[in-house]
């Protein structure tokens, strides 16, 4: 105990402020600065090596947070095969075993203009050019995408929230350069009731000041008319990672919801959360007192619901229609709305009739599986359901009635296997997939030339980097070397006179080595510290660099900023140079105790009192 007490109180002899020299000379002081300033400079060199490799495939290819480096995959069309539930997981499993980290794919559809789109947003009236148009996918509620941290919701309600249904996610820096409020307000007045509209904001100080409240009405193509509805908005601060620039994310859960509603009109598209029945009007009866007028007082009501034809007193509609918009548009013209229960003959206005035997919401037990009620599927898509077995409901697996995915992100985890990642996707053969000898050597996967180009780039630049790793590394043994010879040198010279004292006391040469390697032990732990904090002021003005930057060059809609650590470090990296920088300091101590204090004949007490 008193060794301990004896080693840290000669040790911080060295450090105090008002040293006058002696026996407490500043050896240990400028040994520890030496060796912070070595593991500074080692760790910078390599986590500036880190930083430069894994910014060129972050920028050049992108990266997403807790998934890794997306490849895009495409599937091969010329031999008509598509990607499907079996085809994901045979992809995940072969990258288990081929390298560490594994592979994971998730598939996502195009949507275009046509199904879902913004008010006034269409591919034949805005845009003459198809690139030009909104770029929107529909993603799984477990895709990286959609779940990435920087994802926060704003003014969404409880019941919103749990509806997955009414969900959009946008990316702020792009929509906000193609967004328009003055034209979404206007495309709303055409196509919103007056009692919807009122609910909007009004006052665009700001480029997104329309989208205050936190939602967003979306256009959405219900199969032979359009129907407005209301999402919910989750907003992403930093570019969507992919090779296009996208806009907006929809669940595929909606995406598949509207396919389905599309192409079986007795289907209703799910408003609410799924379980619950909707109530869609088919048609409405004329009730009017003997004073009131025909069906022609009801113009005003027509006009507001655009659709809809009139059988004498009956306004039937071709799609059955939400009730809330019933409800708007009569309200906006001070009709009388009630239901067909009521019995009071003198009560003018319009009677609606439900027909919901038929119209059913369509309840996801996945992304793609959906559970129909049998009479409302057409002709095409009763088969791929299990309405043969005489049921009232069945499941309906969307992705096979539509014929597969056809477009796909994997990610690779780690980066250094993008490589082996992007070689595995694209030799991968239909006999692979399908475990059959005998399906052919077809190429199942098309992998963007994109990748091939940024791939050559990237080995180019890591094997230059890696070319320097040698003489970089002899360098720094060599400097290293000389720097801990020269000072524990001088470290053991200075104090031979102090050893020779705690020998002529009783000391031990033993005791003697405990004491010296503790106080070069402290040397090099509060070395390694100040090189982390070193290390963090440096990454953190980088960073602030870094953010200045993207942002100052506009290239905010292009980069992840929140992920652009030029200066990453890794905890098993630090341990390392801590335990390198032990090992070297005790090597070379260990060598010159042998020669100046244990070699030759003059190493007794009274040899070294007289030093």
């Amino acid at each position: 105990m008193y060794l301990l007490k004896l080693t840290v109180l000669e040790w911080s002899r060295s450090f105090r402020f008002n040293n006058k020299g002696g026996g407490g000379q500043r050896d240990f002081m400028w040994l520890s600065l030496m060796i912070c300033l070595l593991l500074t400079l080692a760790l910078l060199v390599w986590s500036s090596r880190e930083g430069v490799l894994n910014r060129f495939v972050d920028i050049s290819l992108g990266y997403v947070q807790g998934a890794g480096v997306p490849i895009w995959v495409a599937a091969n069309i010329l031999d008509g095969t598509a990607i499907d539930n079996k085809m994901l997981s045979k992809i995940q499993q072969l990258g288990k075993k081929k390298f560490s980290g594994g592979l994971t794919i998730y598939p996502y559809r195009e949507v275009e203009p046509r199904d879902v789109s913004l008010p006034g947003w269409s591919a034949e009236k805005t845009y003459s050019n198809k690139e030009n148009a909104p770029v929107v996918w529909a993603v799984q509620a477990n895709d990286p995408l959609w779940r990435e941290k920087n994802v926060a919701n704003q003014n969404i309600s409880d019941h919103e929230a749990s509806n997955s249904y009414l969900q959009v996610l946008l990316n702020r820096p792009v929509f906000a350069k193609q967004f328009r409020c003055d034209q979404y307000r206007k495309a709303l007045e055409a196509e919103l009731t007056q009692v919807l509209l009122d609910q909007e904001p009004v006052k665009f100080t700001e480029p997104l000041a329309c989208l205050s409240n936190g939602w967003i009405w979306l256009s959405v193509n219900l199969g032979g008319f359009r129907e407005m509805h209301r999402f919910s908005i989750l907003w992403n601060n930093t570019p969507i990672i992919s090779l296009e620039r996208v806009v907006m994310l929809i669940p595929l859960s909606t995406y598949h919801a509207i396919k389905l509603t599309a192409n079986n009109p007795d289907i209703s598209f799910p408003t609410t959360a799924p379980g619950n029945d909707l109530f869609r009007i088919k048609k409405l009866i004329l009730r009017k007192k003997p004073e009131k007028n025909d069906k022609s007082t009801m113009s005003g009501f027509t006009k507001c619901m655009t659709t809809g034809s009139w059988e004498g007193d009956t306004l039937h509609f071709p799609i059955p229609q939400l009730q809330s918009r019933i409800a708007g548009c009569a309200h906006a013209n001070a009709i009388n709305l009630v239901t067909h229960t009521k019995k009071d003959k003198t009560y003018a206005g319009l009677t609606f009739y439900g027909n919901a035997k038929r119209l059913s919401p369509p309840q996801p037990e996945s992304d793609s599986i959906f559970k129909v009620h049998c009479a409302s599927l057409n002709d095409a898509f009763y088969p791929m359901s299990e309405c043969w077995k005489k049921t009232d409901w069945a499941k309906l697996d969307v992705v096979q009635a539509l014929g597969g995915y056809f477009r796909a992100l994997a990610y690779v985890e780690n980066r250094t296997n993008i490589l082996q990642a992007v070689d595995l996707l694209s030799k991968l053969t239909t006999a692979q997939l399908q475990e059959q000898h005998d399906a052919g050597t077809q190429t199942a996967l098309y992998i963007h030339p994109a990748y091939f180009d940024a791939m050559v780039r990237f080995d180019f630049i890591n094997q230059i980097i890696d070319g320097f790793q040698s003489p970089y590394g002899t360098i720094f043994g060599i400097f290293l070397f000389v720097v801990l010879w020269s000072q524990i040198g001088l470290i053991l010279h200075n104090r031979r006179r102090d050893y020779g004292v705690l020998l002529a006391n009783g000391f031990r040469f033993k005791d003697i080595h405990f004491l010296l390697f503790s106080q070069l032990f402290l040397c090099v732990l509060v070395a390694w510290l100040g090189a982390l904090c070193s290390i963090g002021i440096v990454h953190t003005i980088l960073l602030f660099i870094a953010r200045d930057l993207v942002v100052s060059g506009n290239f905010l809609e292009y980069l992840p900023i929140s992920e652009l650590n030029l200066l990453p470090i890794d905890i098993k990296v630090l341990i390392y140079s801590l335990v390198i920088g032990w090992m070297a300091t005790w090597t070379v101590a260990e060598t010159l105790w042998q020669i100046i204090m244990l070699g030759g004949s003059r190493n007794g007490p009274a040899q070294l009192l007289n030093e």
